[in-house]
């Protein structure tokens, strides 16, 4: 019998839909400029990361602070240059030696494991019941973000003329799947608020956590449907199916 926990009782998978920020995309741009992953490792089998930091160091005339090694998965490393310019020299090269080690590496790349996918519904939800003090565009996104991405938000969120529902545009695969009620849970301060991070211990909290949760209603005003539209070969445009629901 399965125990609570087990692999058995758990989901197989699951959505998180994040819409991408100009945070992110530079996050992206410079780990696609100055990271690099290897591909093959010759040397002891104690060889770590301080070992493979050491050879890229003088391989390249690096100081400790330009070069930066971490175990990863399914290479062997994950190297960040802290400069473009190394990262395109050593790429260059392809290849690092320092006494009996020789390490060889090539570009990391964000999309060698990733899938494509395609939202073809934009759907109007109007949120239901969010408490006053969670109105903020970021908490809306994490309501919706295990089936929709967030596209936009229609309600003045600062001064609402109507503080009972948050009307917002999405983007989904499948309109089927989005609930219509939403626990919106907070759970109790985990951490000193004073911390810059989350502190991380080997001894568990004497006690559990708490928190309490808000039905949010799900509403699904209308979606425009994307898998049939037709498209304008002039400028690329498409023109798409719009369904409205019933109240």
């Amino acid at each position: 019998m399965s125990r609570l926990g087990d692999p058995a009782t758990r989901p197989e998978a699951e959505d998180c839909l994040v819409q991408s920020t100009r945070a992110i995309d530079d996050n992206l741009r410079e780990w696609d400029t100055t990271g690099a992953v290897t591909w093959a490792v010759q040397g002891p089998e104690s060889t770590g990361p301080a070992e493979i930091e050491a050879a890229i160091r003088e391989e390249f005339n690096l100081r400790h602070d330009e070069v930066k090694v971490t175990c990863h998965f399914p290479e062997s490393f994950l190297i960040k240059f802290k400069y473009d310019r190394h990262c395109s020299l050593a790429l260059e090269k392809g290849s690092a030696r320092r006494r009996s080690i020789e390490v060889f590496f090539v570009k990391w790349r964000s999309l060698r494991d990733a899938e494509g996918v395609a939202l073809l519904f934009r759907v109007k939800l109007c949120l239901d019941g969010v408490p006053r003090h969670a109105w903020s565009a970021e908490l809306e996104e994490r309501i919706i973000s295990r089936t929709c991405a967030l596209e936009g938000i229609e309600t003045n969120l600062d001064r609402p003329a109507d503080t009972k529902i948050i009307d917002l545009w999405a983007w989904t695969a499948n309109p089927s799947t989005i609930p219509k009620l939403v626990w919106l849970t907070f759970t109790g301060r985990a951490r000193d608020p004073h911390l810059a991070s989350v502190q991380v211990t080997d001894t568990p909290p004497e006690r559990w956590q708490r928190g309490v949760k808000h039905p949010v209603i799900v509403h699904l005003e209308e979606f425009q449907d994307y898998t049939a539209a037709s498209v304008n070969l002039d400028n690329r445009t498409c023109s798409p199916t719009t369904r409205k629901m019933p109240p």
